[in-house]
């Protein structure tokens, strides 16, 4: 290399203070100045000339290292951190009013161990360089579900609560099929990267790896996990399809894709409910609680009583029930799935209405945050993490409205469960690295645009 252009180089990284980018800077710089040299040279100068020209023309190294220093450096995206210690903070409090009332087993014990564990995780997935991991995504994915059936057919590594196996790791326990989902959703963007581009035999791959992983859940069965999972598949596919990699009509591609899935998934619906007489009683009874108030139906009964009877702030006086001369809370689930139920009759309209604005805040600003993300790796996997969240979200509140039948979904930082809030940090941690190294995944540089 010319001296004058390496000096020029250490010159502009010096500034730069990013050194993991400083290889890729000085490759794309140097790529410019070799076009400028040859430039010169065909224009009849020496290789000395062409250099100390080319160079000068670049301009001035230190003010280039400052811009680029501005430009591409990890960049945190504070509003979402905010928002996620408002939930974790609205979460604790909701926490602190089941340990303190005694109306519900809750661990004082155990959410410290798992908020502990999951700030611990969160930093490590926010800071780690996920770059470095597409290129084991099969591998990753492969091993993901091998472990994944090894694990749920092991009595020595697993215990089940409600059919739902559960991993032992030390003092911990972790649902398996909720900690599996971000290493199938990190992996499938990393496959999506690779094989999405519009050959038949490439998207065959793909969507067989999903349904196949999807169809592994179906042996606990998780109606949540599975509906969490195939969610995702689908945006991320969709986002694939839309993507610049994609040589077939998207257009067209996305309408046999969708209509494709929509259809599978009536039908998955329709076998799932109709072969089992348990739960053909349960959706008959969503639709009309009130023909069996006192048995199938009680929790929606219940559930419409004490939204309906909420105050703007205050406790609702449905909230208790007075059982073996003891005031019960009249839901047992109002710490887990049902818990914006009882914020709403515990705290008041008001406290609902501030939870549902951080949710929909946070959902906007993922969004948001997401269609920056230029990189498609990245990209795939943040679509798929916001549609994790959002779905969590949405079918949550819809489910404590009585919109939606209960199936088990809980709501993000708020819902006791060491499981779903540990998963959840795993994956906005993901996110904000994403974020995080947006530009510093495919760099395209401001000095590009004086040249």
């Amino acid at each position: 290399m010319n001296k004058y252009v390496s000096e020029f180089l250490e010159k502009v990284c010096t500034e730069v203070k990013y050194k993991k980018i400083h290889p890729e800077l000085s490759r794309e710089l140097q790529g410019h100045i070799d076009e400028l040299i040859s430039e010169y040279i065909d224009k009849g100068m020496s290789e000395e000339e062409a250099s100390t020209k080319a160079v000068k023309q670049m301009g001035d190294p230190f003010e280039i290292g400052k811009e680029l220093n501005n430009t591409h450096k990890p960049k945190a995206e504070w509003s979402i951190i905010a928002l996620i210690i408002a939930m974790i903070s609205i979460g604790g409090i909701t926490f602190f009013s089941f340990y303190n009332s005694n109306y519900i087993y809750t661990s004082l014990g155990n959410y410290i161990a798992y908020l502990s564990l999951s700030i611990i995780l969160f930093t490590a997935c926010y800071l780690f360089d996920y770059t470095k991991i597409e290129k084991y995504s099969l591998h990753i994915f492969i091993l993901t579900l091998i472990s994944f059936v090894f694990l749920l057919f092991s009595p020595i590594f697993t215990v089940r609560v409600n059919g739902v196996p559960f991993l032992q790791i030390g003092p911990f326990t972790v649902s398996l099929p909720t900690i599996v989902i971000p290493l199938l959703l990190v992996s499938f963007a990393g496959l999506l990267n690779k094989w999405a581009t519009g050959s038949i035999k490439d998207m065959s791959k793909l969507i067989a790896l999903a349904l196949l992983s999807i169809l592994l859940f179906t042996i606990i069965p998780s109606a949540a996990n599975i509906i969490i999972l195939s969610c995702s598949y689908m945006v991320m596919l969709s986002v694939a399809i839309k993507g610049k990699n994609f040589k077939r009509n998207s257009k067209k591609s996305l309408i046999y894709f969708w209509g494709s899935t929509l259809t599978l998934i009536l039908l998955s619906a329709f076998s799932f409910i109709v072969f089992s007489p348990y739960r053909v009683l349960r959706l008959l009874t969503f639709f009309d609680p009130y023909s069996n108030p006192n048995g199938a139906g009680y929790q929606y009964v219940v559930l419409n009583k004490l939204i309906s009877s909420s105050k703007l702030f205050g406790s609702s006086n449905n909230l208790y029930i007075r059982y073996n001369g003891t005031n019960q809370l009249a839901l047992q689930d109002l710490h887990t799935e049902l818990v914006f139920t009882y914020i709403v009759s515990a705290f008041g309209y008001i406290a609902g209405s501030v939870v549902l604005i951080i949710f929909t805040l946070t959902i906007i600003r993922m969004f948001l945050a997401t269609k920056k993300i230029y990189s498609y790796y990245g990209k795939y996997l943040a679509s798929s993490i916001v549609t994790v969240f959002s779905v969590q979200v949405i079918t949550n509140i819809l489910m404590n409205l009585g919109i939606l039948p209960i199936v088990g979904i809980s709501l993000p930082f708020i819902s006791y469960g060491g499981s779903n809030f540990m998963t959840n940090m795993i994956l906005l941690g993901l996110l904000l690295n994403v974020y995080r190294r947006k530009d510093l995944v495919g760099l395209l540089f401001p000095v590009q645009k004086k040249l």
